[in-house]
């Protein structure tokens, strides 16, 4: 969660002090952890230990606090995964994108429900999504263009990958599984590298 906090500083402001900081990061944990709908402003500052006064100096409103929220969470992972995948080429960009970029984004069911419920929230999602999409493609025309992947529909192949790190990240929240995140990603690494690779 650090680094959601330290990308709010960059997204809303030096105005915000370090308290505003501190509420923004956990709203981002209850919200994953919890989902939002059923959470009023009243629910939120009481277990915030804030006022809520205080959350309306963050948004006029809770449906612009809750979009806000959501908007920033998907902004941060977004920016974590470009950040792992330019560190990187070929099949490690690959990998990175993906880790980074959806595998590594831990959230609650009820989270999910509540996005995609939201219409406003639903379209932030939609947005990540086609964006993250968009630059996976990009990365595995690059990759095939240079020999470190084989020669693949690169749509095709996105479509795949994402749809096996969808199906990954469930494994990984569900309780009865044994699927961590570590063993998620080696599968994913060795999807990219064995089936992938040139």
């Amino acid at each position: 969660m650090t680094f959601i906090a330290e990308e709010a500083r960059g997204t809303f402001g030096e105005h915000w002090s370090t308290r505003k900081l501190e509420i923004w990061t956990e709203l981002g944990a209850i919200f994953r952890r919890e989902g939002f709908r059923s959470l009023t402003v009243g629910d939120l500052a009481d277990r915030l230990s804030c006022s809520r006064r205080t959350l309306y100096s963050l948004a006029a409103s809770r449906d612009e606090l809750v979009f806000g929220v959501v908007d920033h969470l998907f902004a941060a992972q977004a920016a974590a995964a470009a950040a792992a995948a330019a560190e990187a080429s070929g099949p490690d960009a690959i990998v990175a994108l993906l880790i980074d970029g959806t595998l590594s984004f831990s959230a609650s069911d009820a989270f999910v429900s509540d996005v995609l419920a939201t219409p406003s929230t639903r379209r932030v999602f939609d947005g990540f999504r086609r964006s993250a999409h968009a630059v996976l493609v990009e990365s595995l025309r690059t990759a095939i263009a240079d020999g470190s992947l084989a020669d693949h529909d690169p749509e095709v192949v996105a479509d795949l990958l994402e749809a096996v790190v969808e199906r990954l990240g469930r494994l990984c929240q569900d309780r009865r599984q044994t699927l961590d995140e570590r063993a998620a990603g080696a599968v994913i690494d060795g999807l990219v590298r064995r089936w992938l690779g040139p």
